[in-house]
């Protein structure tokens, strides 16, 4: 269900821009959606190389320690992995085959997570650089650039968007893959609460284990819903 729901939001979200552009007769927007589109499509070999990374390294690479910040992440470990959680080693300590077995327990555990995390990784990934690049045509355009000085344009503004670990540094960006994917923090609201209190006390995972997401599609059903948004 999440992925369907990425995947529709990152196919729809250039197309909302360029019907934006269309009936408010602003061809810059219009274009800037069709190379949204554009960007996506040269990206999609980049966005399989950082989920494969992602799913490996159990975390975010674009967005590092975004919306699965937290301890409870390693919780399953041995006590020589993370000593914040001594209480996983269940009191055996230096005793490396139980260790290794903990360890693998906790890799285990952990699977839906990563196979989630790195789902969420591909369609961020798309979105970020597919707007990047949009951003990075409509600048150069705007410039009057064509040609080779537009293609290096587009180039360094596409090396510039990361940091050499991969993770994002256009703001802008990061924000519309957050949305792409649901995953935007919640500032405010009955879903702020939720998370905050589930954050504070990890035993309300078991009675509300998701927040987040349910509420941003919560969230962009209402606002794109004719007389409510």
């Amino acid at each position: 269900v999440n992925m369907t729901a990425n995947a529709l939001n990152a196919a729809l979200q250039p197309a909302e821009r360029m019907v934006g552009g269309l009936i408010g007769g602003n061809d810059a927007m219009f274009k800037e959606g069709a190379y949204q589109y554009a960007g996506m499509a040269k990206a999609f070999k980049d966005a399989l190389k950082a989920t494969s990374r992602s799913f490996q390294i159990s975390d975010n690479v674009l967005d590092y320690r975004g919306p699965y910040a937290g301890i409870h992440k390693d919780f399953i470990t041995g006590p020589n992995v993370n000593s914040v959680v001594k209480a996983a080693s269940f009191g055996l300590l230096n005793a490396d085959p139980v260790e290794a077995l903990i360890n693998g327990l906790g890799t285990v555990v952990r699977i839906p997570s990563r196979f989630l995390m790195a789902e969420d990784e591909f369609f961020k990934q798309l979105s970020y650089r597919g707007t990047v690049y949009a951003q990075a045509m409509r600048d150069g355009n705007e410039r009057g650039l064509s040609g080779d000085a537009l293609a290096q344009h587009v180039e360094g503004k596409m090396q510039s968007a990361f940091t050499p670990e991969g993770a994002a540094t256009n703001a802008a960006a990061l924000q519309q893959a957050r949305e792409v994917t649901f995953t935007q923090p919640l500032d405010y609201g009955i879903g702020k609460w939720l998370e905050s209190g589930a954050q504070a006390h990890p035993g309300l995972r078991l009675i509300v284990p998701f927040v987040r997401v349910p509420t941003n599609i919560g969230r962009f059903i209402w606002q794109r819903t004719p007389g409510l948004g």
